[in-house]
């Protein structure tokens, strides 16, 4: 039995003729993304809009403090100044002096910057969150600029003295019968600024603080600041599309394929060319059909039919089918090639070089199979254990 006499030409051949209809339509579908994909790239546009950065504008605010010593120590020469420390002591150090310096850069033109200095003292009461008990606020200074160019500063001094306010604390706790809270000394810097960049106008505000906070002989100093800022100004312009040359040449490529191949499998579909030797074509559909039952079949040599009733099963599918309903194995007789299934005293054979019927044809219940008179040592018609008139056991039984 030639089950693996098939080449590998053979066997697309006939794999490409049972498809031919879902082979030619995978081919068109190809070539029609392929066409697709290539006319968008010669049909697009040739340029598309972006947003671009043109210009930019940068602020930025420090608060800057220090303060002179008032008389010789073993620590500090009197008139040293000290700058910018988390600590200051109140008996040597009262004053708190400084700057509030705001800078901006970019494409900006100059601009007009406005900074007023407040003097806040309060109490606040720290929980869940910060609750502020009393305060009590003054201007110390308000400067304006209105051409501040890029790269420039803009500088507005203060100077304040510490134990003063601590003082001014103490009478208004007093004069509130109260010392709750913490007290605070805050100078607070307000600036608005305004400029133009690249022919649009920008506006903005900034607040910056100093929080100082007495502690009997010393205060704690810390700045708080917006940090530096980018504003920048953008327009949409026009850029050119370079076409992607991998859709281009790859559209057309697949267009090209897929026409070729769907013209090609036509051809040869209508020239015969795919057709396969009918002996061929069993070979190779009994090989696809023994590996599908692989676990139903067993090798073996199987005896001659002897009294056997014997029943033809036109498939091996059928044959299987017949097996599992009896629940026994398919041998395959490795002297004749043939299918066996022994149940009892019925034999059923698939034999795959009679040349009847399709290998995969439909069955019938238990294959389709047709019970024929044995041609070696079995049983004849009249035999008396056949029955009265009764016909041999089929498939169905």
């Amino acid at each position: 039995m030639p089950t693996d006499d098939a080449t590998t030409s053979q066997r697309l051949r006939l794999r490409i003729a049972s498809n031919v209809a879902a082979v030619t339509a995978v081919c068109l579908l190809l070539a029609a993304v392929g066409g697709f994909v290539a006319a968008q790239t010669f049909t697009g546009p040739d340029t598309t809009t972006e947003q671009r950065t043109v210009a930019t504008w940068t602020t930025d605010g420090e608060l800057r403090h220090g303060a002179v010593v008032q008389r010789d120590t073993r620590a500090f020469d009197a008139g040293a100044v000290l700058r910018n420390r988390s600590v200051y002591f109140s008996s040597v150090t009262p004053t708190l002096n400084g700057s509030y310096v705001f800078r901006h850069s970019g494409d900006a033109e100059p601009a007009t910057v406005r900074t007023d200095l407040r003097l806040v003292v309060r109490a606040v009461e720290v929980g869940e969150g910060e609750s502020v008990l009393w305060r009590v606020s003054e201007r110390v200074a308000s400067e304006r600029t209105t051409s501040l160019s890029p790269g420039d500063e803009f500088a507005v001094p203060y100077e304040f003295n510490v134990t003063a306010q601590s003082e001014l604390a103490e009478r208004v706790r007093r004069e509130l019968g109260s010392s709750r809270g913490e007290v605070q000394v805050r100078l607070v810097a307000d600036t608005a600024v305004s400029t133009t960049v690249a022919g649009e106008e920008f506006a903005g505000d900034r607040t910056a603080a100093l929080e100082v906070t007495p502690r009997g002989d010393s205060y704690a100093v810390s700045a708080t600041t917006a940090g530096q800022r980018r504003e920048p100004v953008t327009e949409r312009v026009a850029v050119p599309v370079e076409p992607d040359p991998v859709a281009r040449y790859g559209g057309l490529l697949a267009a090209l394929v897929g026409l070729v191949g769907a013209g090609l499998v036509a051809y040869l579909d209508r020239a015969g060319r795919l057709d396969v030797d009918p002996e061929t074509r069993a070979a190779m559909e009994l090989a696809r059909d023994r590996d599908s039952f692989a676990e139903w079949i067993s090798t073996g040599r199987v005896p001659p039919a002897g009294d056997d009733r014997v029943v033809t099963v036109d498939s091996l599918a059928g044959l299987v089918d017949v097996a599992i309903d009896s629940e026994r194995r398919v041998v395959e007789d490795t002297d004749s090639g043939t299918f066996v299934v022994l149940d009892g005293g019925t034999r059923y054979e698939f034999r795959p070089d009679d040349g009847g019927g399709d290998v995969l044809g439909p069955v019938d219940g238990h294959g389709g199979g047709t019970e024929t008179a044995p041609s070696d040592g079995g049983r004849p018609a009249d035999d008396p254990l056949a029955g009265d008139g009764e016909e041999p056991p089929s498939a169905d039984e």
